[in-house]
């Protein structure tokens, strides 16, 4: 809804632009119009986080996500690398957990966006038995 309102705001400007170079005139209707859509928007974007009812998740389905687990095999933590399949937000405590297709870690706890995130979350326990 919001991408589409963006495109045509960017086409309408790319426009008046464009007459403004041709004929040296400005049209301050254009102008007021766009303003005029583009705050309605951003109204029902700021209402909706006013309602709780607007959530920015830290990844998206299909996004790089680096997480640690331990290694039976390594006798240690290990950083490892998968797809997000599922976010989940709960509304009662805030927390967002990931999932792999594996299990769900907690975002920001034990998954991170990048690699260097996890390894520094993990910290000493790298080497912990």
């Amino acid at each position: 809804m919001y991408e589409n309102l963006i495109t045509q705001a960017e086409e309408r400007v790319r426009r008046a632009d464009e007459r403004f170079e041709e004929t040296g005139e400005w049209r301050i209707g254009d102008a007021r119009s766009l303003i005029s859509e583009l705050t309605v928007a951003l109204r029902n974007v700021v209402k909706a986080q006013q309602d709780g009812r607007l959530v920015v998740l830290p990844c998206k389905v299909g996004d790089e996500i680096f997480s640690f687990r331990w290694s039976i095999k390594n006798e240690k933590h290990e950083v490892t690398a998968g797809k997000v399949k599922n976010v989940r937000y709960d509304t009662a405590d805030g927390i967002v957990t990931v999932s792999d297709g594996e299990r769900y870690c907690i975002w920001g706890k034990t998954v991170f966006l990048t690699r260097s995130e996890a390894e520094a979350a993990l910290g000493g326990k790298a080497d912990e038995v």
